[in-house]
């Protein structure tokens, strides 16, 4: 069975955008932020206006509210202090604190991090990682529609192992100078069969089209699928921070583009899921499908021990979204656990006129028109 591409270069679905939910699921957590600073014992106390504060005025503090607490700071002309509590229950003392009859306002001393913002040439642009109500390719969005990028990022730690993605698609124009940093190695690797390729990867990935270790994204038997895997790997991990172009979803580049260009069909999507799992991928792109079911296809991506993000497609030949629970459309319309089905938002957070939609087979929703990726070396 072959099945048809029914995604518009100017309008993508979107799993490229979910693919920060997904990827968040191995790289983002915030108990994996970590800072050499601990204000946990921390106080801050404001009390009511008075004739100043010394260290010694506050020095009975400690004998008031029967607790050990040290004074680390003070702030000059004000009623602010830092303390320090040594009891072992800052709750209790902050509860204490609160009693005293001079004493304004007293909470516990926080944490706070910088935003970091990419300094790539064309990241205003990018709606999908910060929607302030932009005007993008003539279109005016409404702010606060994005995918909160700025979020993960300060939750990013810097130290992660890096997460392979592997786009199956059309190839993936892997010299680009905004993606060549951020391409799986392949300096060793392995065939769907799990044997050891002579010479490795130097590609940075399979060609399942022509069977050979090439898949770049050019010579096209079919025309209109030019650009498609450049476009989508760029979304997913297009270089942030070096400065040009745009950004990808790692705020330190810990995203790296495994390039499986295959047939379009599902025989070698199955080679293409194999040699993903052989090599490490931990989530597949597949930003394809159609309306026949494969069960062999089903077992493949079942198999695949890592996130499969698939889009919800785009509609019939008419681009106008369809219900999935009347007309299926796969992988998306499989019922598997590890495949995430997302559906394209406007940068309104409306649904796309030309995506498909359901409420057993979608999973998500995310940016997926009017945005602005890398193609064909444009």
């Amino acid at each position: 069975m072959a099945f048809n591409l029914t995604t518009s270069h100017y309008h993508l679905p979107s799993p490229f955008a979910a693919c920060l939910f997904t990827v968040a699921l191995f790289l983002f957590s915030p108990s994996a932020f970590a800072t050499t600073l601990d204000v946990s014992d921390q106080i801050i106390v404001e009390f009511e206006e008075q004739d100043g504060l010394s260290q010694q005025s506050l020095e009975p503090l400690s004998e008031r509210i029967e607790e050990e607490v040290e004074i680390i700071d003070i702030i000059p002309n004000t009623e602010i202090i830092l303390l320090e509590d040594e009891s072992g229950d800052t709750e209790e003392t902050i509860e204490k604190l609160k009693e005293l009859p001079d004493v304004k306002s007293v909470e516990r001393n926080q944490l706070r991090t910088f935003q970091y913002v990419p300094n790539d040439q064309l990241f205003d642009y990018q709606w999908a990682h910060r929607n302030v109500g932009q005007e993008v390719n003539g279109y005016t969005g409404t702010a606060g529609v994005d995918i909160g990028s700025e979020i993960a990022w300060n939750l990013e730690p810097a130290n992660l192992t890096d997460t392979i993605v592997a786009v199956i698609d059309a190839g993936v124009d892997y010299d680009h100078p905004d993606l060549a940093a951020n391409m799986w190695d392949g300096t060793t690797c392995v065939d769907e069969n799990n044997q050891t390729i002579a010479g490795g990867c130097p590609n940075h990935g399979w060609n399942y089209e022509n069977n050979n270790n090439d898949p770049a994204d050019e010579n096209h038997t079919n025309s209109s699928y030019t650009g498609h895997g450049t476009f989508a790997a760029s979304q997913i991990a297009a270089v942030s921070g070096n400065g040009i172009g745009i950004t990808g979803f790692s705020r330190y580049n810990k995203l790296k583009i495994m390039a499986m260009r295959f047939n379009f069909d599902v025989f070698s999507e199955i080679k293409a899921i194999k040699f993903a799992q052989n090599n490490g991928a931990k989530v597949i792109n597949a930003s394809y499908g159609g309306g026949g079911y494969s069960q062999i296809e089903s077992d493949a991506i079942a198999n695949f021990p890592g996130m499969f993000v698939t889009a919800a497609g785009n509609g019939g030949s008419d681009f106008v979204g369809d219900n999935l629970s009347v007309t299926p459309f796969y992988p998306c319309a499989y019922n598997l656990q590890n495949i995430l089905c997302v559906a394209a938002l406007t940068q309104d957070g409306d649904l796309t006129s030309f995506s498909n939609y359901s409420t057993t087979h979608v999973d998500i929703a995310a940016p997926g028109s009017n945005l602005l990726g890398i193609y064909q070396n444009n």
